[in-house]
């Protein structure tokens, strides 16, 4: 009878406590973030947050979207995990792949030129995202990136076309104290695979041969310098506290993270 009591309380509880934090979350008047000049992230709520004994659940968008083009949500969300019970940190995140998703779709409408010297060359990259949209997955303990781009090493006077896919991993840092969080993007060089790849040296391509062996090691050293701008997650300031990550898991539909906070 007292446990029957104890859990009719806790029903009753978490049924009141769910009201009540719904009811607030429905007063924020825009949950939009900018995360850089160019793109915003939505952290709306799809459906009501959950209550339950030992931890909350909090549904969020997660769409991020060139900010010139407004909000919308151009594909489906695949289905994941919302639990793991062996997450030992204080907020454990499952992100969608739908998220990469469309921070690729929406990160192809940025304008994207890099300036990197190597071995004392001058090399300029042109990232053509019209031709062949950047892509960006999860995989098995990793992200799977894919993009095209323009190479131009003019003192040798070649011009590289190629499309390429790497992995790529998330690191997160906590130095910007005016920031909750700075993501960073790191693709990881051995990796690198290949599905095109042209060579032009004084305007005549180069098929196989001494200039793609050359070239594809360029490439390769080259992508190691290039770093795509970092996404800045700004501060809530109605909620002070600073956090760290100690970890990120990638599987084939979502990545899962955890974030230890300390409240100031």
């Amino acid at each position: 009878m007292l446990e029957k009591l104890r859990k009719h309380i806790c029903n009753a509880l978490n049924d009141d406590v769910e009201t009540r934090i719904n009811l607030r979350l429905q007063k924020i008047a825009d949950p939009i973030i900018e995360l850089s000049n160019y793109l915003s992230l939505s952290y709306a709520l799809p459906s009501k947050l959950i209550v339950k004994k030992d931890m909350i659940l909090l549904p969020l968008d997660g769409t991020i979207f060139f900010t010139a083009d407004g909000y919308n949500r151009p594909f489906e969300v695949p289905s994941m995990p919302v639990e793991n019970s062996e997450n030992p940190n204080d907020i454990v995140l499952f992100v969608n792949q739908y998220l990469f998703k469309t921070f690729a779709k929406s990160y192809s409408k940025v304008p994207m030129h890099f300036d990197v010297v190597l071995t004392g060359y001058k090399i300029s990259i042109d990232i053509d995202s019209e031709t062949y949209p950047m892509m960006l997955d999860t995989e098995p303990d990793t992200l799977r990136l894919s993009i095209g781009a323009t190479l131009k090493i003019p003192d040798w006077n070649m011009i590289i076309d190629i499309n390429a896919s790497s992995q790529a991993r998330l690191e997160f840092s906590t130095e910007d104290k005016e920031r909750l969080l700075t993501i960073h993007q790191t693709i990881l060089k051995n990796s690198v695979k290949f599905e095109k790849f042209k060579v032009f040296v004084n305007g005549h391509e180069k098929n196989g041969g001494a200039f793609h062996t050359i070239a594809k090691q360029i490439v390769k050293n080259v992508i190691r310098l290039v770093k795509l701008n970092p996404l800045k997650v700004p501060r809530i300031p109605s909620i002070p506290f600073d956090v760290s990550v100690p970890f990120i898991k990638y599987f084939d539909d979502y990545a899962e993270t955890g974030l230890v906070c300390t409240f100031e």
